[in-house]
C-alpha cells in the first residue's frame, strides 16, 4: 500500500493462489488524480503463463535457459514449469553463493551436469535473472573454435609448402636441364635440345640455348 500511496506501481510477493492453485504475483498501480493518489488497481499474474511467454522461449545453444528467482531464492519463472514455487535454490550451495553474490557469475553441478550461470539482480524488488548453460557445451564450443582456427593454419602451411616445392621445381628443373645441356654442348655434342614446356623467363633461356 505504501507504493501505491507515494504513487508507484508495486509487484508484490508470489503466492498460490487459493483457487486454481496457480502460483500468481499481484500488480497494482495508482490511480492518481490532480497529481494525488485516489485510489489502486490491481490484478494477479499467473507465474506459470508469464513465464512460459517470457522465460522459456529463451534458448541459450542447447542446453542453456534462463529463470528468475525471488531475493529469498524462491523460483518465479523457470523453463521447466513444476520448479515456480517449489524450488528455492537457498536450499542447494550454489543457490546460497547465487544469494550471496546478487550479481556475477558461478559454477555449479545441477543433476549430475556441471553448469555455469551468469546473473543480475532487478534492485527494486531483489529478484535475481540468471542464465545457465552447461560447462561442456561452452567448453566443446571453444575447442571447437580452436579446432576450426588450427585446421586452417595447418591447410595453409600446407599450401604454402605445396606452392612453394611447384614453383620451386618449375624453375629448378629447366635450370638443371640447361646445365647438362651446356656441359654437352662444351664437350661437342652440338645435337642436343632442351624440352621447353614453359612460358616465362625460364623459358626464354631454354630457348636461346637451343638456338
Amino acid at each position: 500500500i505504501d507504493e501505491e500511496l507515494a504513487g508507484r506501481p508495486y509487484i508484490g510477493a508470489a503466492f498460490e493462489s487459493p483457487a486454481p492453485g496457480s502460483p500468481v504475483t499481484l500488480i497494482t498501480v495508482p490511480v492518481l488524480k490532480d497529481g494525488k493518489v485516489v485510489g489502486i488497481v490491481g490484478t494477479p499474474v499467473e507465474l506459470q503463463a508469464f513465464s512460459e511467454e517470457f522465460i522459456a522461449r529463451i534458448k541459450i545453444a542447447e542446453t542453456g535457459y534462463a529463470y528468475i528467482i525471488d531475493k529469498n531464492g524462491t523460483t518465479l519463472a523457470h523453463a521447466n514449469k513444476d520448479y515456480i514455487l517449489k524450488i528455492n535454490v537457498a536450499d542447494f550451495e550454489f543457490g546460497k553463493q547465487l544469494l550471496e553474490q546478487r550479481n556475477g557469475q558461478i559454477e555449479y553441478e545441477w543433476k549430475g551436469d556441471d553448469k555455469i550461470a551468469v546473473f543480475n539482480e532487478f534492485s527494486s524488488k531483489g529478484w535475481i535473472i540468471a542464465v545457465t548453460v552447461s560447462r561442456d557445451e561452452i567448453l566443446h564450443s571453444i575447442y571447437t573454435i580452436r579446432t576450426i582456427v588450427a585446421t586452417v593454419v595447418l591447410l595453409s602451411v600446407f599450401a604454402s609448402i605445396f606452392f612453394v616445392y611447384f614453383f620451386a621445381s618449375r624453375i629448378v628443373k629447366p635450370i638443371q636441364s640447361a646445365v647438362v645441356f651446356s656441359q654437352k654442348i662444351s664437350d661437342g655434342d652440338l645435337t642436343q635440345r632442351i624440352e621447353n614446356k614453359l612460358s616465362d623467363e625460364t623459358a626464354s633461356l631454354c630457348d636461346s640455348l637451343n638456338k
